[in-house]
């Protein structure tokens, strides 16, 4: 059997979770090469640790996080990686007692303490902001279960470019709800989460990719088959399947208990480790700097050109692919080759733009907390106890591009512009330190991550430029005006200034699963032959990433495990 030559490209935490599981399924002999055009490995997995001038604290574990920041305890994938990487001592565990993992806010307004399941729904009915939601809540089970017309489909064929035949065989996640809760209830609850989540407007959302058990669950003839059944559990909570093939050691037992979970250092610790891993293993090689610029396949195995301008190709008998969609579909279409459904129209993404706030010690307002009373321990922390705010689509709906375009044109170049229009959510990152609660914790910096684009445009100024060269001066006075009134902040003290500003605009970061897409990746995965092992790729090439099936890290980590294992069944296990 000729030795088997892998090529992983891209090194987000798809691609190092392929590569790392590839090094330690194939034989000794094998050859394993990652591609990265970037110079760093992680992808979106960006920790900063914050260290004050004297470096006092930089082994606190406080980070500032660009991308994500915590986990569920509901990915095996990822807690085999915590096994195998020996990461368990990293680990910082959010109870579900723990503030942060009980409370969640959403901006109506006032800020109101987000329902985590029906009973908790039904217990607040005096608040003005749930008390229209009830009716529609209680009314659930007694509305129809049947689809509604793909004329009268929120997002219509012209609108979304999918064929009709299709329609029917999908819904947006809004319709769903809007249909069985109310249209109120949609835009004010669902289009907060999803804002959080997708950082998307619900509306565009294939409920079958996205909660497909929703889907399965609204297509049900029985009329017990009621959504809310399970939102006792919680309307966007799905059950992790389980695999017994899963190493996972005692890393499960630890995380009993857990609603969420980090690292000390940052999420980017997980990362890290893959990478330091792979460095350390004789037959694999990370190429950082080096993206490819055209994929052929051949009788003979797949053809990598590369940016390093090599005449001679990498020849590759097995490629996965870990970039995002419409970047693989210009590297076939360079090579003249075509697969479907990899286009940029047909796999839209949304763009935001993250920026973390700190606040010093000891000089902040205190924040009255929906929950616990102006009196709250997180008073001193300048947020509310709890994880953090959503904020709902308009009832205006969203500005347009040129709208925000013609605002921020208005104004001088020396001049404010508010694009707190844009604002999508508030992470209270000062809730899930180490010492989180402790009487210590108001010795410490508060810190505030903003979420801001997605379905909102922004300027074209922090658009199409690169952070580092956006004048953010003009922009934080607005949001911190912004963020008075959200948080309550008391009028009569003057609005903090923060320390330390960062931000960091991810371009087209989060997929857009669009009607459709569970039939697209279908039709995709049998062009590329695995069913038949024929046609040009012969199930050769492996398409994994936030694109294809999950957005959620365990769901990327899943996906190039999964590849690993499909390669290696097909050369034979390591020796």
């Amino acid at each position: 059997m000729p030795t088997s030559r892998v090529a992983v490209l891209g090194g987000g935490i798809s691609g190092l979770s392929a590569a790392y599981h590839l090094s330690r399924l194939l034989p000794p002999s094998a050859r394993i090469v990652l591609l990265e055009r970037q110079q760093r490995l992680g992808g979106w997995l960006q920790s900063t640790p914050l260290t004050t001038q004297d470096d006092s604290d930089k082994d606190s574990g406080r980070v500032l996080e660009a991308g994500p920041r915590t986990l569920r305890p509901n990915s095996l994938a990822i807690m085999e990686l915590i096994h195998r990487l020996e990461l368990d001592n990293s680990l910082v565990i959010v109870p579900k007692t723990h503030p942060a993992a009980r409370a969640r806010f959403i901006d109506f307004p006032p800020l109101t303490l987000l329902p985590a399941s029906l009973p908790s729904l039904l217990a607040s009915p005096a608040n003005p902001a749930l008390r229209g939601l009830l009716p529609a809540i209680l009314a659930e089970p007694f509305r129809t279960s049947s689809p509604p017309a793909i004329a009268n489909n929120i997002l219509s064929e012209a609108a979304t470019g999918v064929a009709a035949k299709v329609l029917d065989k999908d819904e947006s996640l809004y319709s769903l709800i809007s249909r069985r809760f109310g249209d109120r209830f949609a835009r004010e609850y669902l289009s907060a989460i999803i804002h959080g989540i997708y950082a998307t407007d619900a509306r565009a959302l294939s409920v079958r990719a996205t909660f497909p058990f929703l889907w399965d669950a609204s297509r049900s003839p029985s009329s017990s088959s009621s959504l809310s059944d399970g939102s006792s559990r919680s309307i966007l909570r799905e059950p992790a399947p389980r695999h017994n093939y899963y190493d996972t050691g005692a890393i499960e037992a630890k995380l009993k208990g857990a609603a969420m979970y980090t690292f000390r250092g940052g999420i980017q610790t997980l990362s890290d480790a893959l990478r330091r891993n792979l460095q350390d293993t004789p037959n694999v090689e990370l190429w950082t700097g080096v993206g490819a610029t055209r994929i052929v396949p051949r009788e003979e195995g797949i053809e990598i050109f590369t940016t390093t301008g090599a005449t001679q190709p990498f020849m590759a008998t097995h490629v996965v692919s870990a970039v995002q969609l419409p970047i693989l579909d210009k590297l076939l279409k360079t090579g003249s080759v075509y697969l479907p459904h990899l286009d940029a129209k047909t796999n839209p993404a949304s763009s935001v733009l993250v920026v973390n706030l700190i606040f010093p010690p000891q000089t902040t307002p205190s924040a009255s907390s929906p929950s616990q009373g102006p009196n709250s321990s997180a008073g001193a922390l300048l947020h509310p106890d709890g994880f953090g705010c959503l904020v709902p689509r308009p009832q205006s709906g969203y500005l347009t591009q040129a709208e925000v375009d013609a605002r921020a044109n208005s104004r001088g170049p020396d001049e404010e512009v508010d694009i707190s229009h844009a604002l999508l959510g508030v992470v209270f990152d000062s809730a899930v330190d180490p010492d989180a609660g402790s009487p210590s914790a108001t010795e410490q910096p508060t810190r505030l991550t903003l979420m801001l684009g997605g379905p909102h445009p922004l300027p074209q100024t922090i658009s199409t430029n690169p952070t580092s060269n956006v004048d953010l001066n003009r922009f934080i006075p607005p949001l911190l005006r912004h963020l008075a009134r959200t948080l309550s902040w008391p009028s009569s003290s003057p609005i903090p200034t923060p320390s330390r500003i960062r931000a960091e605009y991810h371009q087209n970061c989060i997929p857009i699963y669009t009607l459709g897409h569970v039939q697209r990746m279908r039709e995709l995965k049998q062009a590329l032959g695995f069913d038949t092992a024929k046609g040009p790729w012969k199930g050769r090439l492996h398409v994994v990433g936030a694109g294809v099936r999950g957005i959620s890290l365990g769901d990327c980590v899943s996906s190039g495990r999964d590849a690993a294992f499909a390669i290696a069944q097909s050369v034979g296990p390591a020796a």
